[in-house]
């Protein structure tokens, strides 16, 4: 089994993961293989890496050697994202109400993206949805890595107009081998709320 997991700092599921290989792996009757990865992001990042392992597994290198090469890529894969509504935000304690409240009211569209260590962090504001977006598009054009040979994934929630108006954009400076644009899922959508907007690529570092 390879698995990949949501950031270590932002769930306990490699640590619950990591608890459950240890006892599997040393079952006296049944020798097993569990190689675990934190993703160090959420959403597509650990669904990119998953598709990159199975391509490598359908070429024929081993697991170990698979997990080996992709123990390196979450140093390197990116994630990026901003959000319809602040109030999301400040229910899982990553703004307060008030700045929320007044992010909303001055139509404050905050970038955030997962730091180097696997955290949420804020990294822009912009001002009105348009500039968020286009913010978004310019940090994958201006950081992305050997594009032709990439799966961009992009995640909305019920944000599908502005999704496809983030790839256009994309596609319209960059040669991209593949994107992926899906809804988020539940678990993560939940946690920023309608009309967010993710993109997730690989670069030379985060």
């Amino acid at each position: 089994v390879l698995y990949f997991s949501l950031s270590k700092n932002i769930s306990g599921n490699f640590n619950s993961a990591r608890l459950a290989a240890e006892d599997l792996m040393h079952d006296p009757v049944n020798g097993r293989k569990i190689r675990l990865i934190d993703s160090l992001n959420a959403s597509l990042a650990q669904g990119i890496l998953a598709i990159y392992a199975s391509e490598m597994r359908d070429k024929g290198m081993e697991v170990d050697e698979v997990a080996d090469i992709l123990e390196t890529y979450p140093a390197k894969m990116n994630g990026v994202f901003t959000v319809g509504d602040l109030k999301y935000l400040s229910r899982t304690g990553r703004l307060s109400g008030a700045t929320a409240l007044v992010g909303n009211l001055l139509s404050i569209k905050p970038i955030l993206r997962g730091n180097k260590d696997g955290f949420i962090v804020q990294y822009k504001k912009c001002r009105g949805r348009k500039a968020a977006l286009n913010e978004l598009v310019s940090l994958v054009c201006d950081n992305i890595t050997e594009p032709e040979k990439q799966i961009i994934g992009i995640a909305h929630a019920d944000a599908y107009e502005d999704s496809l108006y983030v790839m256009d954009k994309i596609q319209g400076k960059i040669s991209v081998r593949e994107f992926i644009n899906t809804s988020y899922d539940f678990c993560t959508g939940s946690h920023v709320g309608p009309d967010t907007i993710a993109l997730f690529f690989m670069a030379k570092d985060r």
